[in-house]
């Protein structure tokens, strides 16, 4: 029987690329033999001038819309062309240069459809450079994520998928007044409207070089990122001075200069965050603090027993769990 190509898919995969003539083969392959079969394959060439555009046009699937932007529109704009030429239930992205497992559209259609409150999903991958590695997992569970997201982003982009109705409400998919954290704000965005996880499986192969964002506009993008967690901390209604914004910002990037009075200012601004977050509905407390309690309890470390001595004179230490007071105290004692 002939496939009725007028039939709305499933699932958009959305593709952009740039000058990806390197990559570009094996990751369309990937997405072409899922096991999992309704879907369309949207990839969007943003003005390449290598053979990049040669290399799709080889493919022969019905599935694949094709679409050549006539000049380099930049990733946000090309993202959003894609998202809004996408016919599907579900959203699932993949950079040009990653590989998708062959059951990554399966087990993440499964896992929304089981779970209709949830707004996007993410999974764990493994890396690709110089041959592949172990795994990677993210964070998992609600509150661990809600706690996470306030440091860094918590979910590899090429993994996730997105309910598309959980967009509604957006000018567009991806913020330009973000870049190169689009990302990272439209994971905050969808935090704090919707539910959004990760899970442990890894089902994509994700390729780290040079070439990424990450890599050639890293000051940019850590200006953006730390403008997505003081909104993050606005919103759960963190009453910190502009000073406390940006020590925040030296705890998120590990930039601080780790003394007996940094670290008792650390202690205090972790206390802050975790009194506020009780009066918050939305976070699920539990999890949410296990993990600021372990990051804190981490940071002991660098100033060896002195800092366990510090941290076990705080306000926080009761709240600390008992194996986590020894793991510190170990860290701690092999510090010496």
């Amino acid at each position: 029987m002939a496939k009725d190509v007028n039939k709305t898919p499933t699932v958009s995969v959305v593709v952009p690329v740039y000058n990806g003539a390197a990559f570009v083969k094996e990751c369309l392959e990937s997405v072409i033999h899922q096991t999992y079969r309704d879907f369309e394959l949207i990839v969007i060439d943003d003005g390449s001038t290598d053979e990049t555009a040669n290399i799709i046009r080889t493919f022969n699937d019905s599935r694949i819309r094709f679409i050549q932007n006539s000049t380099n529109l930049g990733l946000i704009a090309t993202l959003n062309k894609a998202f809004e030429l996408s016919r599907g239930k579900y959203i699932a992205r993949l950079d040009a240069d990653d590989i998708a497992l062959p059951e990554r559209l399966a087990i993440q259609v499964q896992h929304m459809e089981l779970n209709q409150n949830l707004a996007m999903l993410g999974t764990a991958y493994f890396p690709l450079k110089q041959g592949i590695a172990s795994a990677v997992t993210l964070a998992t569970g609600k509150g661990k994520i809600q706690a996470n997201m306030l440091f860094n982003s918590c979910f590899a982009h090429p993994s996730v998928m997105i309910r598309k109705a959980a967009l509604t409400g957006r000018e567009s998919a991806f913020n330009p007044a973000y870049p190169h954290a689009e990302d990272y704000e439209l994971w905050s965005w969808l935090l704090r409207n919707n539910e959004v996880e990760n899970i442990a499986e890894p089902l994509i192969y994700y390729r780290i070089h040079e070439n990424q964002i990450s890599q050639v506009k890293n000051v940019e993008q850590r200006a953006t990122a730390q403008k997505i967690r003081t909104e993050l901390l606005q919103w759960l209604d963190v009453p910190f001075s502009e000073n406390d914004f940006l020590f925040h910002q030296q705890l998120a990037e590990n930039t601080i200069d780790w003394t007996a009075n940094t670290y008792e200012r650390a202690i205090a601004h972790i206390h802050i965050i975790l009194l506020t977050a009780q009066k918050n509905p939305s976070i699920e407390s539990k999890s949410f603090n296990h993990y600021l309690l372990a990051f804190i309890a981490d940071k002991a470390k660098y100033l060896k027993l002195e800092g366990y001595k510090i941290l076990r004179e705080s306000s926080l230490f009761k709240q600390i769990p008992f194996a986590m007071r020894w793991e510190c105290f170990f860290k701690c004692w092999l510090s010496k």
